[in-house]
């Protein structure tokens, strides 16, 4: 067991390359939860989160609750990096007694998101706020072997929480969020990812939208949605199957730029480059195949509307075409489609 005299919840499990397990959680118990770690006392609020570390025998290590005089529980997220840090994610209302030497150490709004790095002693390293005016939440985290760490979660904030990334405007009542930190919690880039829906808060309260990474070095999020248009794009299933449908969306880094990509699972063409990114609605796409085909170059807008469109004789080799759209500014997204494989990535208009 763990817990005591109140409600004691687990909601995420990690180990470490040694063989140690870290157990998170949320509580409202004032005892027997926390000793040895950075916070050892309850933060006062409706409940705290919660991380203890076991040995690979189960015996305890340390433990520490994380919270300060709010609400601070949904910590779902615990991941252990390479150098055997260890990262918890999950949401809070507390407004003081979270955040350090990260990204954001204010307080944004209705909830924020928030992750934690502490070494494998228990001491915190850094932390950080992640959200705006509106309702947001953390629940996802991973590491990749760089030390770089991703973290998901869901938003409702028009603000504050996309730069760079795939989608950097709210695409309706709520959406998913990834934000890629380096090692220090210092802020890469950030994607909201959603439609015209609901893609944040979901069909209920234990909804989750979730991270994690492949050894290719791609990025997956996962989540579930309500929206019929900007989710889907040469995957599986294109249409929304019901009031509302789980989601799997894949994501690459542009190793020059770091702007992030979706990727459908092309193997014989795909956009190379893109410049210049951002521009004035005329752009030019390189596009490189491994044999003679035909493809089809589209521009959609965020809610899908194509704006412009051509279907392209490829070489192999490396190819490029012009695009000169005439529209207004914001975020497309190009998808290249060869036989029913897409690969898309982001534009962005000025």
């Amino acid at each position: 067991y763990y817990g005591g005299a109140g409600d004691d919840y687990a909601s995420g499990v990690a180990v470490a390359s040694d063989g140690s397990v870290y157990l998170a959680g949320e509580t409202n118990s004032t005892s027997a939860i926390a000793s040895g770690g950075h916070q050892n006392t309850f933060g006062g609020g409706e409940s705290d989160a919660f991380l203890v570390k076991f040995n690979a025998s189960g015996a305890w290590q340390w433990s520490t609750y994380y919270g300060g005089a709010g609400l601070d529980y949904y910590a779902s997220g615990v991941a252990v990096a390479p150098d055997g840090s260890v990262y918890l994610a999950g949401l809070t209302s507390s407004d003081s007694g979270i955040a350090a030497g990260g990204h954001q150490n204010t307080f944004g709004g209705e909830s924020d998101g928030f992750l934690v790095k502490f070494n494998a002693s228990g001491e915190r390293i850094w932390a950080t706020y992640y959200g705006g005016a509106g309702d947001d939440y953390a629940s996802g985290v991973a590491v990749a072997s760089d030390g770089s760490v991703y973290l998901s979660g869901g938003t409702t904030s028009s603000s504050e929480i996309a730069s760079g990334g795939y989608q950097n405007t709210l695409g309706g009542e709520s959406d998913a969020f990834l934000v890629k930190f380096n090692v220090s919690g210092i802020r890469q880039w950030a994607t909201y990812y959603g439609g015209t829906g609901d893609d944040g808060m979901g069909m209920d309260t234990d909804t989750k939208i979730n991270v994690a990474l492949s050894s290719d070095g791609s990025i997956y999020l996962s989540g579930d949605t309500d929206s019929p248009l900007g989710m889907a794009s040469g995957g599986h299933q294109s249409g929304l199957g019901g009031q509302f449908d789980a989601y799997l969306v894949k994501f690459v880094e542009d190793g020059t730029t770091g702007i992030v990509e979706t990727r459908g699972s092309v193997r014989s063409a795909y956009v190379e480059a893109l410049y210049p990114n951002p521009n004035r609605g005329s752009f030019t796409v390189r596009v490189a195949s491994e044999k003679a085909q035909t493809a089809l170059l589209r521009l959609t807008d965020v809610l899908g509307a194509v704006v412009w469109q051509s279907n392209v004789s490829l070489v192999p080799g490396t190819n490029e075409t012009e695009v000169s759209a005439k529209v207004a500014s914001g975020v497309y997204a190009l998808t290249l489609n060869v036989n029913g494989k897409v690969h898309t990535a982001k534009v962005v208009v000025e």
